[in-house]
């Protein structure tokens, strides 16, 4: 209760302040309409039941964030303009009855509920708060904020207040005398103001009570006007009341109206609206206002809606202007809707249909009906009429003219030119009257049916088929330079200048169709049934729109001095900005800007698209005419009604695991949501139905998406995270809202979407890959230990087989040798040679054992360490070679990897072999050294070195020792140098990375190893 007395104050304190004289005035609207604009020149929309609209409308209120809220007897509605919904409070809470008497918004928000069976609540932020249950108090019929921030309170039962926490009954001891309080008003001069249905009082601030007011009939509203006054209705007369004593007019504040009136308003434009007078709605102008302190609104009424076709129902029951100028009429069956239109129909005589617009030479728009001959200026209220059925034109030289069935008139400056038609070679007129009318005082064009075309210049009259000219003509029009263009019906264009004719578009290439309308003003502007074009450089180009139909069915082109073009079209006018114009000539491929006022601005009807009709013109004052299949009606550029108020966007509460929840905060969504809806809407009246859009989803979106009329936003495939979904409007002139209207909400993910899931996942494949990595590893360590035995196995079986037959038959030729040569006689050349063989076959056989000492000296992987198998071979050269051999072990001996085992022992025994043979050697030795990082392996002499030559070269021409002890080193990852030292010999080092050389030691499984941790001794 005590925040509701704050807030009250705090508004009463800027209705105050806003009411000072400069800032009224200052507030006032920007553009001021036609005082004297009729009631049939507003756009009239009307809801029943057929279009969702509630019935039993009794009050209506607008909040300030634009929601337009419907009181009714069947609940709380609200309407954005499109769609009528229900109020369903987000959070579950409820009104006190669906039977609405009363609304006001208040100017922090908030909307007070009165209700017919009694109570009073507060609708906040989308949920209801109640301030009197139903017992508490009667049926309220107003309310209102006092200048102190006290709420009053009109209601069956008297008179209410509410401040500083608690409630108080004003009644006879406070001056009040009535039984009901049907009516109370804060005027802005800060007078408040009630009524008992009999009398109207008025409240006394210093001595706290209500006086009478010496007018009886109390009230059955209290209104201001623009002018300032306060005005009182009561039985359909409306009467101003006084101003405050020694106290200036003040103008009425532009503000919103709180609350519908029941009896009737003003309009911020001066122009009053009456309910029931004494049924219907009754509409009086300002300018008939003017002066006039009291009048009867069925009296003066210049606009009256009583008859059952024009409104839902004849017996409305309240009536609201809403921020946008609209407006708005509640009845018992359904909502009426009355606001601006850009265009302004003037009135016609009954029964026609086919005029021409065109200016005198003073500028005046002249209307000119073809059937019946009516001729009158645009917006006239009484229609002349010829005598006879004429034919009338606007000249090329802004003078008139008018044929009839005698010939043509030509009046200009007063003074008139009789032309007579053309004759036939018997002397009578080629025709009665002519299908079309142009020219000048002494240049005239004129078609008659069946007899074609005819041109009048210095006197007399030519048929323009001996120019060349054919028949089919469909449209005609001069150009600055004074040449003549006609448009034909085949598509052909014909220029005329002098007598000399120049054809275009022979034959329509590009099928354009006829040419309905041409326009030589300013350039050759070509139009047909659906399309509009130029003629750029000889050759007709299209002109395209986003619209197509845009540009369809031109009948009537506009040119203002500053290049703007307007057309008449099947739409309805439609504007092109000279920059817009162009860029579109400029660039073929570019699209023409162009804005339409359809039906929606109120245009009548559509373009009238046929040949020689003048359907556009401009007169002096500014207005743009246009004539329409229903009607004329004018458009003044510099007076167009734009409406400025930015629309407020509005999304629409999320359904969020069957609750609905309230855009305004983070919100989660359920796992597994992978597609959504998001509604949204904007509050804007006037013409809800231009209302454009554009949203975008941070996250998704990487531009705003132009979603036009659309409402709704529709996404899937989301992932879950964290979006934002944004949304702005424009409302029909193209105003942007100010600001965006937004809604974040985070997608939960599901079991497999969480990021630990995908974490464990992620190690879950590491440890996947790194057992089949392992698996992988031991399987081929394991298939090359076996291929390792299996060649031991082969080496093994050679050398058997070599010692075993090769070696031996060998040495049993030696031995033959040996015999035969016992048996020579020494000196003699065959013994010479024997000998020689016999030393070759000591060679070969030393060759072979070496051979075969190579072939198994092999030690299998687990059969000896690298060290002792080095060095049994060592001493095995040394005992056949002589010098001395030497071993030596550094660090800690460690198991090796049977491959490395098997390549280091290969690249050793080889760099000992070369040693051995090749060195020249005293002394030879091995260094094992087992290293944390490496494991190297040294093999050194002291003997004659090697050649520095043979270093750089990497090895000796034609022997492979050194590249393939590098190759051995470096397929283990490892590598050699050879180096020559000061002191001489030679020294080849190989260092393999101890992760390669160093066997892994064996794992103990899985069960030895539970059994360590419990204590207990593992077993095989």
């Amino acid at each position: 209760m005590h925040s509701l007395t704050t807030l009250l104050t705090r508004y009463a304190a800027r209705l105050l302040h806003r009411c000072l004289p400069l800032a009224c005035l200052a507030g006032a609207p920007a553009l001021a309409l036609d005082p004297n604009l009729r009631l049939a020149n507003y756009h009239h929309t009307t809801w029943t039941a057929k279009e969702g609209a509630p019935a039993r409308i009794g009050t209506m209120a607008q909040t300030r964030d634009g929601w337009l809220w419907l009181g009714t007897q069947s609940g709380l509605y609200r309407f954005d303009g499109i769609t009528f919904s229900k109020f369903v409070a987000v959070d579950g809470s409820r009104l006190l009855a669906t039977s609405i008497s009363n609304l006001y918004a208040q100017e922090n928000g908030d909307l007070l509920i009165g209700y017919i069976m009694g109570g009073l609540s507060v609708l906040r932020n989308d949920t209801v708060v109640h301030l009197r249950e139903l017992g508490e108090m009667r049926a309220s019929y107003q309310a209102d904020i006092d200048v102190d921030g006290s709420l009053w309170v009109g209601a069956t039962g008297g008179l209410h207040r509410y401040r500083a926490g608690a409630w108080t009954t004003f009644g006879a001891a406070q001056g009040f005398a009535g039984p009901n309080a049907t009516n109370v008003t804060l005027d802005h001069y800060g007078r408040l103001w009630t009524n008992d249905g009999e009398h109207l009082y008025l409240f006394d601030r210093a001595l706290q009570r209500f006086t009478r007011y010496d007018l009886p009939g109390g009230a059955s509203a209290i209104v201001p006007s623009p002018d300032g006054r306060v005005w009182r209705g009561v039985g359909g007369e409306w009467q101003a009341l006084p101003l405050p004593p020694k106290t200036a007019p003040v103008p009425m504040p532009a503000w919103r109206a709180p609350s519908a009136s029941a009896g009737g308003l003003f309009d911020r434009n001066g122009n009053h609206w009456a309910l029931r007078c004494p049924v219907g709605l009754c509409h009086t102008t300002a300018s008939r206002l003017r002066g006039i302190d009291r009048f009867q609104a069925e009296a003066v009424a210049t606009d009256r809606l009583d008859q059952p076709w024009q409104l839902s129902n004849l017996a409305p029951t309240s009536i609201l202007e809403d921020q946008e100028g609209n407006i708005w009429v509640g009845t018992q069956a359904g909502l009426e809707r009355f606001r601006h239109n850009k265009l302004i129909t003037v009135p016609l005589p009954a029964n026609e249909s086919w005029f021409d617009v065109f200016t005198d030479q003073d500028g005046r728009a002249l209307l000119h009906s073809r059937s019946r001959g009516h001729l009158f200026p645009a917006g006239a209220a009484t229609f002349g009429k010829q005598a006879a059925r004429v034919e009338m034109a606007s000249g090329w030289d802004g003078g008139l003219l008018r044929a009839d069935h005698l010939g043509v008139t030509h009046v200009l400056d007063g003074a008139s030119t009789f032309i007579p038609y053309p004759r036939e070679a018997d002397g009578t007129p080629v025709g009665k009257m002519p299908t079309l009318v142009q020219g000048q005082r002494d240049e005239l064009w004129l078609t008659f049916r069946g007899k074609g075309l005819f041109h009048f210049h210095k006197g007399k009259w030519t048929s323009a088929a001996a120019y060349g000219v054919p028949r089919g003509l469909m449209g005609l029009s001069k150009a600055p330079d004074g040449a003549v263009w006609i448009g034909f019906r085949d598509g052909s264009i014909i220029r005329f200048d002098e007598g000399k004719t120049s054809r275009f578009n022979v034959g329509d290439p590009a099928g354009f169709g006829p040419i309905i309308h041409i326009d030589a003003s300013d350039g050759i502007v070509l139009a047909g049934e659906e399309w509009l074009a130029v003629l750029d450089q000889g050759r007709v180009r299209k002109l395209r729109s986003a619209d197509p139909e845009a540009l369809a069915g031109i009948s009537g082109q506009i040119v203002g001095a500053d290049g703007e073009r307007w057309f008449n079209g099947r739409r309805g006018a439609v504007q092109a900005k000279a920059q817009a114009w162009k860029r579109a000539l400029a660039n073929p491929d570019a699209l023409l800007e162009v804005r339409v006022f359809d039906n929606l601005d109120g245009y009548p009807g559509t373009a009238v698209a046929l040949p020689n009709m003048s359907t556009a013109a401009s007169s002096r004052d500014g207005r743009l005419w246009f004539v329409g299949s229903e009607g004329v009606a004018y458009l003044d550029p510099a007076r167009i009604h734009r409406n400025t108020v930015a629309p407020a966007v509005v999304i629409a509460p999320l359904d969020v695991a069957g609750a609905r929840r309230r855009p305004d905060g983070g919100l989660t969504l359920p796992p597994n949501t992978t597609g959504l809806r998001l509604d949204y809407t904007a509050l804007s009246y006037a013409m809800p139905e231009r209302l454009r859009f554009r949203y975008r989803l941070d996250g998704v979106d990487r531009d705003w998406q132009d979603a036009g009329s659309r409402r709704m936003a529709f996404y899937t495939r989301l992932d879950p995270g964290a979006y934002r979904f944004r949304v702005m409007a424009f409302n029909e002139d193209g105003v942007p809202s100010e600001r965006e209207a937004s809604i974040a909400f985070d997608i939960a993910p599901t079991l497999v979407q969480t990021w630990w899931f995908r974490l464990a996942c992620g190690l879950a494949l590491l440890l996947l890959a790194a057992a089949v990595f392992r698996w992988r590893t031991r399987m081929l360590a394991r298939r090359y230990a076996q291929r390792y035995r299996e060649r031991l196995a082969e080496r093994e079986r050679i050398a058997r087989a070599l010692h075993d037959s090769l070696l031996q038959n060998v040495q049993g030729l030696v031995l033959r040798l040996n015999t035969a040569l016992l048996r020579m006689t020494k000196g003699s050349a065959a013994h010479g040679d024997i000998e020689a063989i016999l030393d070759q076959a000591d060679a070969v056989m030393t060759e072979a054992r070496e051979e075969l000492a190579d072939l198994r000296a092999q030690p299998g992987p687990a059969a000896q360490d690298l060290g002792p198998a080095l060095a049994a071979f060592g001493q095995a050269l040394q005992e056949q070679c002589g010098p001395r051999f030497a071993l030596q072990i550094v660090g800690t001996p460690r198991r090796l990897a049977d491959v490395a085992h098997h390549e280091l022992y290969t690249l050793g025994r080889e760099a000992l072999f070369n040693a051995f043979r090749h060195a020249e050697a005293d002394r030879i030795e091995v260094e094992l050294g087992h290293g944390g990082e490496s494991f190297t392996l040294t093999v050194r002499d002291d003997g004659r070195g090697i050649d520095p030559a043979i270093l750089c070269a990497g090895g000796r021409g034609g022997h492979w020792g050194l590249p393939g002890m590098r190759e051995r080193a470096c397929a283990l990852g490892g590598t050699l140098e050879v180096s020559t030292p000061a002191q001489g010999g030679t020294a080849i080092v190989v260092r393999i990375p101890a992760r390669i050389a160093y066997a892994r030691p064996a794992r103990p499984r899985l069960h030895q190893r539970l059994l360590g941790l419990l204590g207990r001794p593992a077993t095989s």
